[in-house]
This record gives C-alpha cells, structure tokens and sequence, in this order.
C-alpha cells in the first residue's frame, strides 16, 4: 500500500529475519495489488500480516510488537502444527461450522491478555477456513478504535457484533461462534477419563510453584488456568521485591515462572474448572472442555478486582472504565483520567498512567494511603494530585464515560467532575465459589481458611496464593505452594487422618 505507518520499517525488518531462523518459514512481501481477493479495502493498511492463504483465512492488521510478539511466534507454531491452543473438543466443535462466520480481535502491544484471545481465534481459522479471523492492533490503527468506540482491550466481534471485552475463555468463545450449549455438547460423548494425583485450580505463582513440587514429588498434576498463567502478577508494571530481582517486570517474573513448570507440567490454558465433586475416595473434576478423577485438588484460584459497584459502572466497563491501566493506559496518553483506591495497585497504575503521558488524580476514600512507603514516595515525587476522604457515587457519560459524581465521606459535599476514563483499583474479592460449592469453610471475608500446611477443612483439598488470604505477596504465593504440593504428597503417601 501506499500508506505505511511509523511501525512499517520495523515490521519490514522482523520478516525479513524469520526465514533465517528456519527453513520451514517463507515471507514474501507483495504490494495492494497483489493482495489476496480475501482481503477487504478496509483492511488494506501497511504494514499487513497475511498468514498462509492456502492453509487457513487470518490476518494480522498493524505490527505484532511488545505483547503482540507473541501472537505471531504462536501463529507460526500454529500454522506448522507443532502446537494446538484449542482441545480436541473444541475443535471438532469448531470443524462443525458450515457458514463463513468473522471474527474480529482488537488488541495492543501493552496488553498481556491480547495474545491468547488472538492465537484461539487464529487457531479457529487453522481448523475451519469458514472462520475469516482479523487481529488488528489499534495503536496503530487509532480510527479503527474511535470508529468502533474500542477503550480497552482485548474486544472481540463475531460476524460485526461485539461478543467479548476481556479474555474469553476456550469455552466462552467457541459459545461465541456456535450460538449453542457447549456443556452439553462436550458432554455429549464419552470416552476414558484422564486421571490425576494432585489438580490445580489455577496457574499463578501458586499454582506453578505447586505443580513444579508436585511433579518433582512423583505426582501426576493437572493444572487448569481459565485465564492467563500468572493470575495478578501478569499486570504489575513492576516487581521490585522479588529475592533475586532486583526490579523486572511482572510479565517477565511470570515468563520464568511459567517456563520453569513447563519442564514437569503442561498448563490447560483457557480450561476452566466448572466444579468439582467429592465421590467416595476420589474427586470429579468438571472443566469447560473435559471431565477427569483427582486424588487430591489444590485451589490456588486467586482474586479478582473488586468492582465499585456504582451506577453506571457495567455499562461504560470497556468505554472508559478499566480494571488494568497497564492493558488500557495508552488510550489516555495526554488525557483527563481519575484512578480510584489508595493501596499498593492504585499508586502502582497511577504512577504508569502519568509516566505515559496522561493526567491523573487519585481519589482515594480515607485521609492516609494504605501503599508501601516506596511507592508512596514515588506517587507523591510525581506531584500527581489526591482528593481524600471520597468516593465514586456515579458515572455518567453517552456513548462512553464523559463525567463522575464523587461525595466527600466527612462533609457530605457531591461534585461532578469531568473526565476522560476512570481505572479502578479497589482491592480484590476472593475467587471461591469452587471452594463453596464443594463445603471448603470460608473466612468472614470469603477467603479459604487453612492451615499452616496449606490444608482445608476437607480431607486432600488445599489452598494457596490469594484464596487462602493473608499476605498478597508473590514471594508468599510461590511458598505457600510449594508447601501445599509437599502436603498433599505426603497425605497421599500417609494419610493423617488414618491412625496407624
């Protein structure tokens, strides 16, 4: 085309290294008129990524840079065959779809979310050439957004509806492209159940460390994340109290981590455990994709953001309201945007989101932080203003966030205050309806309650990371799981329980 935009070089120059990495890989760079009649006029941009015509219909629209590397190194695993993103159900699903059906995936280079919602809609066009998947990135292409009203991301459209803000899981988009009940469909035959010594509900630093003790142990581990590896940690701009690190990022603490446990274990990514159920000496665990047995089950689920829970929240979440400013920050650089909360993730966004460019205040509802104190003094040096002792009341806005109501907690004063975008950082609620359905006894505050083993109230069922509350510490996540994984080896190998 003859239009290239400011990443054009450097794209240019990452395909024409690719073929000397392997002599499996062929890049070929072709002009608008040689471009395939699959292509539309609105996705002719430069630079363009055409993946292989002749083996499936997706394309990359921008430059696959930062986050977006990982989609086209996926991509190419993919298109090879060395590597399935989708379950053997899903795909006989997915080879089901008789009509030309697609999808959309808008995505950023900041975003740690965007590649696995990229790579399964990629990986759906590899199993059905019915499914035309178009992946654009909208740093550069910034009309796209604005013409689609796109604030945050990833955002998926099937057949031009938006289906998706966030990360869907297997589940929830195979749902999105067949319209159906996909319980039951996957449910619908039966073949041999895989069994486990030790399950794990969830692959954040708990988790992984869990299941790389396990394996070492002699256990065989199933480890299902419904999400991404890495739970909380994958958003934190920057680890600096890690032993061995002096400061990294969140997203490289959680790429050694997860590579680590690669060794021993394969990670279901994108499986999410439904339920599970105590029969006799076993467990049945129930995911979106499968049905196994487990000897014991580790529940290292997490936390999840809290919401304010405020009028208008739901409706302007992904047009102005955001839970992760390191996925969503750019979309305000140079604008107007408040961050609610005042402990160690508020001050940790609101120090991003200035560094990038955008003009932020806090609103925080007590008179005193609750944040480390080397994050105060980082927050407080960047001069970023604070109005103490409020609360968000409302948000109010047309088509995307334009205004909130806030009300000082010790005066009673509203005001109405004009923005660009909102980014919420409350504090966190546990993820424990699992742990609930299967009678795990839960502390006031909905954490699971253990033991200085890591043990539940229930006989074989753990707890670790976030769920099992106390200190929200990757250091203390990653410890705590390995002492579960040591629990439940032991328990297996001699049952407390049972009196000798």
């Amino acid at each position: 085309p003859e239009t290239k935009d400011q990443f054009y070089d450097y794209a240019k120059e990452i395909f024409e290294v690719l073929p000397e990495l392997s002599d499996k890989i062929s890049v070929q760079f072709i002009s608008k008129s040689d471009m395939p009649s699959n292509i539309i006029d609105d996705d002719v941009r430069c630079p363009i990524i055409i993946f292989d015509d002749k083996k499936l219909d997706a394309i990359f629209v921008g430059t696959p840079i930062g986050e977006e590397a990982h989609t086209l190194v996926n991509a190419i695993l993919v298109i090879s065959g060395s590597k399935q993103f989708l379950s053997e159900k899903d795909i006989s699903l997915i080879k089901d779809i008789k009509k030309e059906t697609i999808v959309e995936v808008y995505v950023s280079p900041t975003c740690p979310y965007c590649p696995q919602q990229a790579i399964i809609a990629i990986n759906a066009s590899m199993v059905n050439k019915n499914i035309k998947t178009r992946i654009v990135e909208i740093f550069e292409n910034k009309d796209i957004a604005q013409k689609k009203a796109i604030r945050s991301v990833p955002v998926t459209f099937v057949d031009k509806e938006q289906v998706a803000v966030g990360l869907q899981s297997n589940e929830e988009f195979v749902l999105s492209l067949i319209g159906k009940d996909v319980q039951e469909l996957l449910f619908s035959s039966k073949k041999k159940i895989k069994e486990f010594d030790l399950t794990i509900v969830g692959a954040g630093p708990a988790g992984l460390s869990a299941a790389i003790y396990a394996k070492r142990s002699g256990l065989s581990v199933g480890i299902f994340e419904r999400e991404m590896v890495g739970g909380q940690v994958l958003t934190t701009p920057q680890v600096e109290n890690y032993p061995g690190f002096t400061s990294i990022s969140g997203k490289s603490l959680v790429d050694i981590l997860t590579q680590h446990a690669l060794n021993y274990v394969e990670i279901n990514i994108g499986e999410e455990v439904k339920k599970v159920r105590k029969i006799d000496d076993y467990f049945e665990i129930v995911t979106s994709d499968d049905l196994y047995k487990s000897k014991a089950v580790l529940i290292a689920s997490g936390a999840s953001k809290k919401k304010l829970n405020v009028l208008g929240e739901n409706y302007f979440y992904g047009k102005g309201i955001s839970y992760c400013a390191l996925c969503d920050g750019y979309f305000y650089k140079g604008k107007k945007v408040f961050v609610v909360g005042g402990g160690n993730t508020a001050l940790t966004d609101a120090i991003y989101l200035k560094n990038i460019g955008s003009d932020v205040t806090l609103i925080h509802r007590r008179d005193t932080l609750r944040a480390e104190k080397y994050l105060q003094d980082s927050f407080f040096k960047l001069g970023i203003e604070v109005i103490w002792n409020s609360e968000v009341k409302e948000i109010i806005g047309k088509e995307s966030v334009e205004f909130i109501k806030i009300i000082n907690r010790v005066t009673g004063e509203e005001r109405t205050i004009e923005l660009d975008g909102l980014f919420v950082a409350i504090g966190y609620e546990p993820n424990n309806l699992l742990a609930k359905d299967l009678g795990v006894q839960l502390d006031e505050e909905g954490y699971i309650k253990v033991d200085r083993n890591m043990r539940t109230n229930i006989q074989r069922v753990y707890a670790a990371g976030d769920i099992a509350g106390g200190e929200k510490q990757i250091v203390v996540a990653v410890a705590r799981g390995a002492i579960a994984a040591t629990s439940a080896f032991e328990d297996l190998l001699s049952p407390y329980w049972i009196k000798k």
